[in-house]
């Protein structure tokens, strides 16, 4: 518990330092702040989350219905996991069987 709470004092005048001397580092932590603000407000709040849902649910249906033998693979990357994973595995249902492979970047293919 003491390692925590040094831990946790060192925090603040760490992160100082580390903006004083690295030039592209209030760059960094600002988009980093940007993205988990805008992850926590769709997984909490769910304000645009059925929006979003809607949005990709027309874009797929779109695919399927004007190309024959359509596949349709998703690319994600940070936030556009989360929606992925909501999009393909909706809270309380059973996954598709339509869906074949699921991989993760650090899966050696």
């Amino acid at each position: 518990m003491y390692f925590l709470v040094s831990l946790y004092k060192l925090s603040v005048p760490l992160t100082t330092f580390i903006l004083l001397l690295v030039p592209e580092s209030k760059t960094i932590v600002t988009s980093i702040a940007t993205e988990f603000a805008c992850a926590d407000r769709y997984l909490n709040d769910g304000i645009q989350s059925q929006v979003i849902m809607g949005n990709l649910d027309l874009l797929v249906d779109y695919i399927t219905e004007h190309e024959p033998d359509s596949k349709i693979q998703y690319h994600c990357y940070s936030f556009g996991s989360l929606i992925a994973m909501d999009f393909l595995f909706p809270l309380g249902t059973i996954p598709s069987n339509n869906m074949t492979t699921f991989r993760s970047i650090d899966h050696n293919w």
